[in-house]
Order: structure tokens, then C-alpha cells, then sequence
């Protein structure tokens, strides 16, 4: 049988355990795709008065908010803003490797030096993280008590609708070059919690070899008429970080993975861009080959960017799969792919997981090893039964139906109505069909120069020494049977 792998409770969230921190909201926006967050980014920048803390993988100053079409640069509009307000001071820490992208990026170049010499902007590249890891979070800080944490990277090649149409000329990077559709999430916070992703984005900033930044917080208004998904909740921040000097390794967002799983009763519904952590993909495992194994539903794109992720992530996934799949009983569990109305395959950046109605999870985290102990993550979740009762159910509820609702080219009304009678696998084979559509994944042959270099680890290292060297085509002992 697979390794039976236990939590501590019922409780979806123990800080010391599987989160850092649980904190009050008085307001929480979930975002979905980049138009939406680019639109709520410049609006929360522009009602900023003291402090702006900018912290991520990537930031590309050339894009427009207003997305591909917009005639204001990101970096023309900080600029703009912090020209308009001498009260208001800016930092912005960026992953030191992404760096080497600046080399192609002229007008970013141009940009940070000017910033550089600016006395109100401090621009910072994060170098604070073992060797070969990444700084991966994507956290925004505006006034201390409004902040933003998902998915969503502030450069190019993010913006899209929720209808992801298939005119590509409405997406172009600041380079005039085309990408291909794109979906992600992201959560505004506002309230405590919002304090305390500042305290992790400070912490951030100062392990990187800044100068600290003197806090501040409870400055902001809520800056979105009447765009609030939830009030009055409790959200639990969990993180991800590799051991680095006096830093600890930290890994409460691998065990919260874990724990939503372990006690998961109906269904699972994860958005995530890679599928190839050994430990959660264990936590499945053993769910499958109970009788009251919840439904999971796992929407991922067709396959990762670029040639060496392809190489070892979707080796990886394609492995994992095939053993999830002996053993999985009693069908409960199916991976699939979004396509456009053409049938051009949409990305999935997204880092989204959605339990039993009752907990929403959005961060940074992939299913993936490095995000569980390598890379620095920040996750955030709601728990409705932490706080928010019926009404917060009802909403987690809309919220699945209507990220599967935008796959499948449906209405969330449709959707929702198919579900009150049906499990989610049949209702996404109900729908299913021609034009925008999710496709189930098919375990897709790998070559022996894929298997190699899959199973050194060596881009998607688990952080863990003794597991550096543990090969995919040498499993751990939960995939055997006894």
C-alpha cells in the first residue's frame, strides 16, 4: 500500500504546523486572470499614500496595466505616482536570476537606473535562497494593510480575459512578440491579514541584504467599489523556504497540501502548472485506494514551458500519472487540459486549490518539489468553517464553478445546476466537446534523455539531502504494494 501519511486534526490549519499565520480580513478579492489584477494593481498603486512593497519572480517595467494595448508603461506609471506624492516611498525586490533577463529589456534598464538614483525608490535583487533555488513569491504590500499574493507575475507574456479568445493579437509582450492564451489567479487581502504578508515581505526584503524597512500599516482604504469576494474571514499564510545561512528550511505548505488531501471527504478541485511532487502525489495515492476517497479534479496546461521544464516535469507527471492511475479503485481521479474555441491549448499558471466547499487555497506553490522545499512560496487559504459559515461555503462553492464554468465555455449558472446532481467528472464529461473544452491528460512516452534527467533531480531538487539523489525511476517506497 502507498505510505500512509498522517495530520494532526481536522483543522485546516495549525500555525506551527501547516501555515505560518492565520490573521483576520475584513475584505478578500479573488482575481482571476491578469486583466482583472492588472486593472486592480494600478488601482491599488494609484491609492497608495505612504508605501508600496513590490516583491517577486519577475517584474517587467515596459508593460502596460491597461494590458498589450495601454499606452502608460508600469514603469512610466511608478514614476507617475510617486512624482505625485512626496509622502510615498516604493521597494521593489526581484529574484537576482530573473536579473539576467534585464540584458534583453532595454527600456527596463533604463528604468531601474533612473529608479536607482531616485531617493524615494529602492530597487533590490534577492539573492537569499540556497544555490539553484528561486525566489518565487509574488507578493504586493500597499500601505501596510492591502496586499496581494497568488500566482500572477508582474511582466510580460501574464495578461489575458477569462475568455482566453483566440485573436492573438490581443496578446503581445512589450517586445510585439504573440503568446498563447494564459490563465491565473491571485487574492487581494485587506485588513490584518494583509499585515502580516508585509511582515513576510519585510522579512524578505532584509534576508536579501537590504537596509529594514520601518513598517507601517492600516493606511489604505479598500480601493474596489464594491469587488469583494468575502468579508470578515480568517486567512492562514503558509510558506515555503530552503535552508540558507541562519534561515531554516520551511515547509508548512507541503504539509498543508497534505493535510487538505488527508481529510478532503468529497472532492478536491487544484489548478496548478505542474504535477510532479513526490509527497503530495504519495497523499494522493493513499486517498485513491480508500473506498471514501474524495473526487480529484486537476487542471493543468497540456504541457510546461520551455524545452528543459518539458523534459522534467512532464516526465515526472507522466511517471507519477501512470502509477496514480493503478491506483485509482474506484475512478476518482483524472487530470485535464483547457483549449480555446480553436483548440489552441491554454496555459495554466494558476496555483489554486478548492476543498469540499469549505477551503480555498491561492498562492505561489506548484505540485511540484522544488515549491515544497527549495523555492520561497507563499500560499494563503480560507477556511469557512474558521469563520464565514454558510454564506463563505456558498461562495467557495461559486468560486469552483466558476473556474470550471470559464473551462469548459460554459455558464457558472449551467455549471453549478449540473453539479447538484452529479460529481464533477461527470459533469466535465457532459460537457466536454467542441470549442473551448477541458481534454483529459494521456500519459505521453518519454525518451531516455527525459527519464536521465528527470531523475536527477536537478532542476526540481526536493530541497531534502537525502532525497537530492532518489530517482524517478527508483520510487519511493510508498509506490509499493504489500
Amino acid at each position: 500500500m502507498a505510505e500512509e501519511i498522517k495530520c494532526a486534526s481536522e483543522a485546516a490549519h495549525i500555525p506551527g504546523r501547516n501555515c505560518w499565520k492565520v490573521a483576520s480580513a475584513e475584505k478578500v478579492r479573488l482575481i482571476i486572470d491578469a486583466q482583472d489584477f492588472f486593472q486592480d494593481l494600478k488601482t491599488a498603486l494609484l491609492s497608495a499614500k505612504r508605501q508600496i512593497l513590490l516583491i517577486g519572480w519577475d517584474f517587467d517595467t515596459r508593460i502596460s496595466l491597461d494590458g498589450p494595448s495601454g499606452t502608460e508603461s508600469l514603469g512610466e506609471l511608478i514614476s507617475e505616482i510617486v512624482r505625485n506624492n512626496p509622502s510615498l516611498r516604493i521597494y521593489i525586490l526581484k529574484w537576482n536570476f530573473a536579473a539576467i533577463k534585464l540584458l534583453a529589456r532595454r527600456g527596463m534598464v533604463a528604468d531601474l537606473l533612473k529608479w536607482m538614483w531616485h531617493p524615494r525608490i529602492k530597487v533590490k535583487f534577492d539573492s537569499a535562497h540556497p544555490y539553484g533555488a528561486s525566489h518565487h513569491q509574488k507578493l504586493i504590500v500597499v500601505d501596510g494593510n492591502l496586499a496581494f499574493c497568488g500566482g500572477i507575475d508582474v511582466t510580460g507574456g501574464r495578461w489575458d480575459t477569462r475568455k482566453h479568445e483566440d485573436d492573438v493579437k490581443v496578446r503581445r509582450t512589450p517586445d510585439g512578440e504573440q503568446y498563447e492564451p494564459w490563465h491565473d489567479v491571485s487574492m487581494a487581502i485587506y485588513g490584518k491579514a494583509a499585515e502580516v504578508l508585509g511582515e513576510l515581505a519585510y522579512d524578505r526584503w532584509e534576508r536579501a541584504g537590504a537596509k529594514p524597512i520601518t513598517p507601517i500599516n492600516d493606511l489604505s482604504d479598500w480601493p474596489f467599489d464594491g469587488a469583494v469576494t468575502a468579508s470578515d474571514v480568517n486567512v492562514a499564510i503558509a510558506r515555503t523556504r530552503g535552508e540558507h545561512r541562519d534561515a531554516p528550511e520551511i515547509r508548512e505548505i507541503e504539509t498543508l497540501f497534505t493535510d487538505l488531501i488527508i481529510q478532503a471527504k468529497r472532492y478536491i478541485y487544484i489548478e496548478t502548472q505542474y504535477f510532479a511532487s513526490r509527497k503530495i502525489t504519495s497523499a494522493i495515492a493513499q486517498r485513491l485506494t480508500q473506498s471514501d476517497s474524495p473526487e480529484i479534479v486537476v487542471i493543468m496546461p497540456e504541457s510546461a514551458e520551455g524545452w528543459l521544464e518539458q523534459v522534467v516535469m512532464d516526465t515526472a507527471r507522466a511517471k507519477f500519472v501512470t502509477k496514480l492511475k493503478s491506483y485509482d479503485r474506484y475512478g476518482k481521479f483524472n487530470i485535464f487540459h483547457p483549449y480555446t474555441a480553436q483548440g489552441a491549448a491554454i496555459y495554466v499558471h494558476a496555483k489554486v486549490m478548492i476543498v469540499d466547499d469549505v477551503v480555498l487555497r491561492v498562492g505561489s506553490a506548484n505540485i511540484n518539489n522544488r515549491s515544497m522545499g527549495f523555492d520561497s512560496e507563499c500560499d494563503c487559504l480560507i477556511d469557512a468553517r474558521s469563520a464565514g459559515g454558510e454564506e463563505l461555503k456558498n461562495t467557495i462553492n461559486r468560486i469552483r464553478n466558476s473556474l470550471l464554468a470559464e473551462h469548459l465555455g460554459q455558464s457558472e449558472e449551467a455549471v453549478g445546476a449540473a453539479l447538484a446532481d452529479a460529481s464533477m467528472l461527470e459533469v466535465i464529461d457532459r460537457f466536454r466537446g467542441d470549442g473551448k473544452t477541458l481534454k483529459p491528460y494521456t500519459v505521453e512516452e518519454t525518451s531516455e534523455i527525459a527519464d536521465f534527467v528527470a531523475s536527477e533531480d536537478l532542476l526540481d531538487p526536493t530541497g531534502e539531502p537525502d532525497e537530492q539523489a532518489e530517482s524517478i525511476n527508483r520510487p519511493p517506497h510508498w509506490w509499493k504494494r504489500s
